[in-house]
């Protein structure tokens, strides 16, 4: 099943985003807190990020990624390396849970324990 979806919490946020033609590679990122986050690679190179909640109970305000996705539409005018929603989905039949699709951004993601692998945070 694919999904076309509108970006963010409102059709109006951003235009309507299809994903790519071809099925993409799917890595998980580790160390995240609470939800999972998955790079999808495509064949033409195209990078994307998604995000979901952790399948099982949850509590009702818990894992709200629609939540995330309106932070991160918030954020991006004022802090430019914010990346960009591609599109949110709240239909729980596509993937087995809502999720958003964001931009993938190459760099260093800080952890709670101060730093990332390689990395002098001082």
């Amino acid at each position: 099943m694919r999904a076309n979806f509108a970006a963010g919490p409102s059709p109006t946020d951003e235009p309507k985003f299809a994903l790519p033609p071809s099925n993409p590679t799917v890595k998980q990122f580790r160390g995240g807190a609470s939800n999972l986050t998955y790079l999808l690679t495509f064949a033409d190179g195209n990078k994307l990020v998604l995000r979901r909640p952790p399948a099982g109970y949850k509590a009702a305000s818990a894992h709200d990624m629609g939540r995330e996705v309106a932070i991160q539409l918030a954020l991006k005018p004022s802090f430019g390396l914010t990346p960009r929603i591609y599109g949110y989905c709240s239909d729980e039949l596509v993937i087995g849970s809502e999720f958003y699709v964001m931009e993938y951004l190459d760099g260093v993601v800080p952890r709670a324990n101060g730093g990332a692998a390689g990395t002098d945070m001082s």
